[in-house]
């Protein structure tokens, strides 16, 4: 759907809940301000020799501000409150080892050898020219150990630890140990700095700690001055789904305008999303016997969100027809979090908002490595979490009993209904659908170049 059409990203600007709530919380930190010089006016109206007229003027402009400021603490709360302080308690209660170890462990290998050829070079990929050969010292590839890393969210260090063990893989240790001085980082989580301090003493790379700092990455001049100090990097990273954390226009426009202050001409970024399925509800019903329509998990925190928020849109304007996709997510089990998942065509709207300068050279999709039971219990959890249980059961007793699905054929054996309790089938089909929904999700990886 091009801009200039009903849903634009224009249209998700002005409508979108996530939006509307950027206009609350302006309202709600400059209305007291407001509301107190009305009351110190009032107050000494006699003091100050003010006239009826302007005193009744003055209070009727003081009910019409505290009746605004009423209004948007009402439809903050309507809209699930303020989105940051949310992901705060989320992330408070996060443990990174034990919530992410899935996607760590499923896609560990993938990112070295992604990282490796960034960094180094990979004969599959030769149009992607590696950073030791993007920059050049005396006519010679840039010596690794002398590339600048910057990791925003950071994360208890896991991207940054990697980085060091590829280049001592791919050099010697004491290249490696160059190399680490040059690496920044900086995560919004205070006891996540500790864990990639501890993370780093582990490698005996001798990491400087003060390279990593607790903020946020989106206040770009703070994070020059404290960690970066004003140096421009080779690569910068946003890894496991950092960007997530974005869910308003002005985020996104500061993420990227930072990203492209901070790096280097021809220099990389690097980031990963979710490559989810942008089907509307209607499209879904293909895959009804297959269970297809249940499968990705984050196709269905986008129908609920937009079921859930479809009532804050004016006459004619549907949320699940916007270009812009959130979701309120609980797949951590440690309590929902709206979040963004941006697509190719939304990361280049962006770029062109921010006057380009920025360009995506290549992108990449990958499934985790992950046996068929981890799957199972990964997928059951994420299902539970997020209330669809009894959602997804009822779903498929439907679909059993209208012979829309044929469990015979999904389960690979023979199912015998009049003899089978159906609850026990179900539970084996709610399997079957948890198994493929972590198999099948696919990570999506993005390298943009600094132009």
């Amino acid at each position: 759907m091009s801009e200039d059409k009903e849903h634009s990203f224009e249209v998700a600007k002005k409508w979108h809940p996530e939006e509307r709530k950027v206009e609350c919380e302006w309202v709600m930190k400059h209305a007291p301000k407001l509301i107190g010089a009305l009351e110190e006016c009032i107050a000494n109206a006699d003091k100050n020799g003010a006239d009826e007229q302007t005193v009744e003027s003055w209070n009727q402009n003081l009910a019409k501000v505290q009746e605004i400021y009423e209004n948007a603490v009402e439809m903050l709360e309507d809209l699930g409150g303020r989105t940051r302080e949310r992901t705060h308690k989320v992330l408070n209660n996060y443990e990174p080892e034990v919530d992410s170890r899935w996607f760590v462990d499923g896609f560990d290998n993938f990112e070295r050898k992604l990282f490796t050829s960034l960094m180094f070079g990979d004969p599959d990929r030769p149009k992607l020219i590696p950073l030791v050969k993007r920059f050049k010292e005396q006519g010679a590839p840039l010596n690794p150990g002398k590339l600048v890393v910057d990791d925003r969210g950071m994360g208890s260090g896991r991207t940054l630890r990697m980085l060091m063990d590829v280049v001592r893989a791919q050099s010697f240790m004491k290249i490696a140990r160059k190399f680490a001085k040059n690496l920044h980082g900086i995560d919004i989580m205070p006891k996540n700095l500790q864990d990639a301090i501890k993370l780093f003493r582990e490698g005996k790379y001798g990491f400087l700690t003060r390279n990593i700092s607790v903020g946020d990455y989106l206040d770009g001049k703070k994070h020059r001055k404290d960690t970066f100090r004003h140096k421009r990097a080779h690569l910068i990273t946003l890894m496991m789904h950092t960007l997530f954390y974005n869910t308003t226009m002005d985020e996104w426009i500061k993420t990227f305008t930072n990203i492209k202050a901070d790096l280097l001409p021809k220099g990389l970024c690097v980031f990963d999303t979710v490559a989810m399925r942008h089907n509307t509800p209607e499209d879904l019903k293909k895959g009804e016997a297959f269970l297809d329509d249940l499968k990705d998990i984050y196709t269905r925190f986008w129908i609920q969100y937009c079921e859930n928020n479809q009532r804050f849109m004016p006459e004619g304007i549907r949320l699940n027809e916007m270009e812009r996709r959130h979701i309120d997510d609980n797949t951590t089990g440690k309590g929902f979090q709206v979040r963004e998942v941006p697509d190719k065509k939304f990361i280049e709207y962006i770029i062109k908002r921010i006057g380009g300068g920025l360009r995506i050279v290549d992108e990449r999709m990958r499934t985790p490595e992950i046996n068929d039971q981890d799957a199972i219990v990964i997928g059951r959890k994420w299902i539970f979490e997020n209330n669809f249980e009894e959602k997804y059961k009822n779903t498929i007793k439907e679909r059993i009993e209208k012979r829309i699905v044929n469990p015979s054929q999904l389960l690979g054996r023979d199912v015998d209904l009049e003899k089978e309790p159906v609850e026990n089938v179900i539970e084996e089909l709610m399997d079957y659908v948890a198994r493929y929904m972590v198999q099948q999700y696919q990570n999506h990886y993005f390298i943009i170049e600094r132009i």
